[in-house]
């Protein structure tokens, strides 16, 4: 996944630069998963500088950690980096803190898909401004905030096709007040009463739009599983093995040939490339 969205948050990390095009000595890195965004902003940040990064997921920190002590994420030439496992919605931010002096306070709250998925996304984004409201240029103006995420479906044939191929095959059950949507940011218009809403300024939607190599790159027939995994296709699979004669194992393979062959007319050259459209927000504490 870290190779299908680098572009995405490496646009991000350039949006994210203030006038003079730094990132400001402290980066908070929500939703870091594996680390990767984290280890590029401490490179981007630099000597003198502290990145943590932030995920709800112990598992994902461990695999951080492991990855940042492999790339030797004390290097003289980038900034320190740390992470934590913390839910966002609920994290006291007086606890979130980085660098030798461990600090509280923020320049930048940074994410890379990481925020989309909140229960509660008023109760994060307010605890994200407190973190960035007593740092930045002034005390007065605070730090910053840029994150991406994925604009409607409708723009991301990515996952839509797949979805529609297995919805030839299996019926989707609907879907649960709740269950989590990566596409939920899509709106423009909610993503702007969101962060007002939370007391964020000056908000930003800069519309980003690319031609992927879908999950990094690989043919149809190998892409197919992973996405399939990535919607909502296993457990209609599931679903639809329960209530009817087939089995999951016949009705999965049904599906992902199904999946397969829909995205055989974007492969080239051995790897699924189709078009992916995202928004780069920023705001200003």
């Amino acid at each position: 996944m870290d190779a299908f969205l680098d572009v995405f948050g490496q646009t991000t990390i350039a949006a994210a630069r203030s006038a003079d095009g730094t990132l400001g000595p402290r980066v908070l890195d929500v939703g870091c998963g594996c680390g990767q965004t984290t280890l590029q902003l401490a490179a981007a940040a630099g000597p003198g500088g502290a990145v943590l990064g932030l995920d709800i997921s112990e598992p994902l920190i461990d695999v951080a950690r492991r990855r940042a002590g492999a790339a030797g994420s004390d290097s003289a030439d980038s900034a320190v980096v740390d992470f934590t496992a913390a839910d966002a919605q609920t994290v006291d931010p007086a606890t979130l803190r980085a660098g030798p002096g461990r600090e509280p306070g923020f320049d930048l709250v940074f994410s890379r898909f990481g925020v989309m998925f909140f229960d509660d996304p008023v109760a994060a984004f307010t605890r994200l401004r407190e973190v960035a409201a007593s740092r930045g240029d002034s005390a007065a103006r605070g730090g910053r905030l840029a994150f991406a995420c994925w604009q409607e479906t409708a723009r991301n044939p990515w996952l839509t096709v797949p979805n529609r191929a297995a919805m030839e095959v299996v019926e989707f059950p609907p879907r649960t007040d709740g269950a989590a949507d990566p596409f939920a940011f899509g709106d423009p218009a909610f993503v702007r009463d969101l962060l007002s809403t939370t007391g964020w300024r000056d908000v930003a939607l800069a519309p980003f739009e690319t031609e992927v190599a879908v999950l990094g790159g690989g043919t149809a027939e190998a892409t197919a599983p992973i996405l399939m995994q990535l919607g909502v296709a296993d457990d209609a699979i599931a679903a639809g093995a329960a209530a009817g004669t087939e089995s999951a194992a016949a009705l999965a393979e049904r599906v992902e040939a199904a999946v397969a062959a829909a995205l055989r007319p974007y492969e080239v050259d051995g790897a699924v490339r189709m078009p992916a459209a995202a928004w780069i927000v920023t705001a200003q504490a």
